[in-house]
Parts: C-alpha cells; sequence; structure tokens
C-alpha cells in the first residue's frame, strides 16, 4: 500500500495519537487514530540512555508516567515499567512509553508517521540516524516525514536520506531572526507554523513554492475549518475526528 505523503484533500495528523482520548504517545492513541481515520500520526522521539528509541514528549518522566527523572538517563527497560497512562485516565492504567520499533509494527503499511526529532537537549546525538535506520529496516520510507524545531537533527536527516519528507517547526514565541535562519538553511518540504501564525497572506506565499504547510496544533472547530478553507496541507489536531468530519463537510 502506498501511502505517499503528498495529496489534495488536507491531512489529519493525529497530535501524539489521538490524544484527547487517550493517553498521549500510547499505542492507545495511535491505535484509536487509525480507528478514527486519520491520515497521519505525530509522535515525540527520543533517545533513552541505553539508546532506545523511546516516544514520550518531555524530557522528564514525571507529567505523563508514574516515573521520575530525565529520559536520557534512564535504560529502556526501567521506562519501559512505568505506568504511562494512569495519569490520564484509570481506564488506560498499564499503557506503557513505547518504542519507535513497536510502533512500527503496528503502523507499517497501515498509517503514516510524523516523527517529531525531540533530541532538543542533545542535539549531536545519533537519534537521526537510528530513526532512519529503522526507517529502512521496515521498508517504510514512502509513509515516514520527519519534522523538527532542531535544524541539526533536519540536515542530519536530509543528509541520510536524502528524499526522506522533512517539516521545520517553528513557534510564535521563537524569534523571527531565528525562524529565518532556520529556513535558509534547512532543506524541507513541510513548514510547521503553529497554528496563531497562520494568515492568509503568507499561505498564499507558500502556494506559490513547492512547500507545504501542515499547521499545529488546532483543535478548535471554527479555526479547523478556517484553516481548511485557505487551502493548507494539513493540521496537527488532538481531535482528529472532529477535523475528518469537518474536512468531509468542507469538501462537500
Amino acid at each position: 500500500m502506498n501511502l505517499n505523503w503528498f495529496r489534495k484533500a488536507s491531512l489529519v495528523i493525529a497530535h501524539r495519537g489521538a490524544s484527547a482520548y487517550a493517553p498521549e504517545n500510547t499505542m492507545a492513541a495511535f491505535i484509536r487514530a487509525f480507528e478514527i481515520g486519520a491520515d497521519a500520526v505525530e509522535l515525540d522521539a527520543k533517545l533513552t540512555k541505553d539508546g532506545v528509541i523511546a516516544i514520550i514528549h518531555d524530557g522528564s518522566l514525571d507529567r505523563t508516567t508514574t516515573g521520575n527523572g530525565r529520559v536520557n538517563s534512564i535504560n529502556y527497560r526501567e521506562i519501559r515499567e512505568l505506568d504511562a497512562g494512569k495519569k490520564f485516565s484509570k481506564e488506560f492504567e498499564g499503557e506503557r512509553v513505547p518504542s519507535l520499533r513497536e510502533v512500527f509494527e503496528y503502523t507499517a503499511n497501515r498509517i503514516r508517521v510524523n516523527i517529531e526529532l525531540t533530541n532538543y537537549t542533545s542535539v549531536w546525538d545519533n537519534l537521526p540516524e537510528k530513526v532512519i535506520e529503522l526507517v529502512t529496516e521496515f521498508g517504510i520510507e514512502n509513509e515516514i516525514l520527519i519534522s523538527s524545531f532542531s535544524p541539526i537533527a533536519l540536515i542530519k536527516s536530509k543528509r541520510i536520506m536524502p528524499d526522506l519528507p522533512i517539516g521545520l517547526l517553528v513557534h510564535e514565541k521563537e524569534p523571527k531572526l531565528i525562524g529565518y535562519l532556520k529556513k535558509i538553511i534547512t532543506r524541507y518540504e513541510f513548514f510547521h507554523p503553529q497554528e496563531t501564525l497562520i494568515q492568509q497572506k503568507n499561505v498564499n506565499e507558500y502556494l506559490e513554492t513547492n512547500k507545504s504547510l501542515i499547521a499545529w496544533t488546532v483543535n478548535e472547530p471554527g479555526r479547523i475549518k478556517e484553516l481548511l478553507t485557505l487551502g493548507i496541507a494539513g493540521i496537527i489536531t488532538d481531535v482528529p475526528d472532529i477535523a475528518i468530519k469537518i474536512r468531509e463537510e468542507h469538501s462537500e
């Protein structure tokens, strides 16, 4: 099955999985996103102490799991023993922090994956190399989009696999000069601005280039509808079911 990223209709990408309905960055959230019908799941990748690619957003374990401490200072075997669902809801008690390998075992040939490289405190580690090595092992190059706020991670990824789609992330608090420099030094096909940065003017500018806009994180129905009307390439959302419904209504 070809899951190429480029398509006419706006993509609905489930932020950390269907994270409004299941604990973020867990298999439960990714499976729920697939069942809802999302075009892709977005997830956060970082390395553990022993070099396993763990799927977790924060640099520490405190917020989303029953553990504490820095992810990159603990072996994955220990992280795996923690509960990553209990804090979200008792219904999800027993959910674990998955590895990227575990995610791929489910998503391969089933749903696209937007991998955010989140090695922001260890920019020179080998996270990009390990992620792309795993992508190659599973043979899912056409199902993967790599994104990051770090131009270093993106440059390394592009150097290893030139045809892999790259998404450059920017946020509203980022100095304009930094954002400008990141655009200059990074080769990317997708531009991922925080949704508050998107207006008709910059959408028109990007529609005239060969780059595509994907906005994050868009949950308010009115704003979802507005962005889809502007013709952007996709949205990243905690509520993919709502976004899909609005997209269907818009297409009609």
